[in-house]
């Protein structure tokens, strides 16, 4: 499978969990339902792209921090986490061997979720008047086009739970 997403580096956005399973999903005889995950996932990264080059491209000078830092702190640790969390959990959703016995496609909805509720925690921070014209854009457009994906998202895992994994026995 030669060629990675450009983000799919193992000090990078995804985790080796994902890039294997990617590698996986994307095998001659996978389903198209793990394909879209791929797709997803990857459309998923490149959409947030723009708030995360905002947090490692920052500079601040030593004793100079500005009074929206916490927001670009808020993107390193909680929206990258969750983030990460949802590429670990969706790995677990593309087939590997007992694959069943770990894959949570419930667990992985609520994390898509998680994040969702972050992008927009974030969003109304950045409205704050201290916060940059340009980072306020970033963060309105980042919150509006990860909507769209949070729905086709839970969609996909909800497919993959119904289509290939046993209902959970009560």
């Amino acid at each position: 499978m030669g060629e990675h997403h450009p983000q799919h580096r193992r000090d990078g956005l995804f985790p080796q969990a994902w890039i294997e399973a990617r590698e996986r999903a994307l095998t001659r005889d996978a389903s198209d339902d793990f394909r879209i995950l791929v797709r997803l996932l990857d459309r998923g990264g490149l959409l947030l792209g723009g708030v995360f080059r905002l947090y490692h491209d920052r500079e601040t000078p030593a004793g100079d921090e500005r009074p929206w830092e916490p927001l670009l702190d808020f993107v390193d640790e909680e929206i990258t986490d969750a983030f990460r969390t949802i590429a670990c959990g969706t790995a677990a959703l593309i087939p590997y061997p007992r694959w069943e016995d770990f894959a949570d496609p419930l667990e992985v909805q609520g994390d898509v979720l998680e994040l969702s509720r972050f992008l927009k925690v974030a969003a109304l921070a950045a409205e704050h008047p201290s916060v940059p014209a340009e980072v306020r854009r970033a963060f309105r457009e980042v919150s509006s086009a990860m909507a769209g994906w949070e729905r086709e998202m839970v969609d996909a895992v909800r497919r993959i739970g119904e289509s290939y994994l046993a209902p959970a026995a009560d």
